[in-house]
């Protein structure tokens, strides 16, 4: 029989089950150093399976992506999700926001 406590945790990103270790939320344009736009054209939000990413932050109009990172209260951040619009990323956000208070400490920076 399959352990539902173990399953739900399984699916849980590991983040979440940080949450308090977070006070605020970052939302940033992404692009990946090691896709070539002129080569091979504009990079596809699911990428094949056998390119290695290098992704950076830039400026909005070099983004292939974007993400929302959880700032942590000891200093620094990490990638909670990636995104294909900014528009959705900031939906995200902002969910979050609403249903973690204590993320509004800082808020949403970016």
């Amino acid at each position: 029989m399959t352990n539902p406590i173990k399953t739900a945790k399984d699916m849980t990103p590991r983040w979440m089950m940080e949450i308090c270790d977070y006070d605020g939320l970052e939302l940033h344009p992404v692009h990946d150093q090691r896709w070539d736009d002129e080569e091979r054209g504009p990079r596809p939000f699911n990428i094949p399976d056998d390119h290695e990413t290098w992704c950076e932050p830039c400026e909005e109009h070099e983004a292939h992506f974007w993400s929302v990172y959880g700032h942590l209260k000891t200093g620094g951040i990490e990638c909670f999700e990636d995104f294909e619009t900014e528009t959705a990323a900031r939906r995200f956000a902002e969910k979050l926001l609403e249903a973690y208070p204590h993320l509004r400490e800082f808020g949403l920076m970016g």
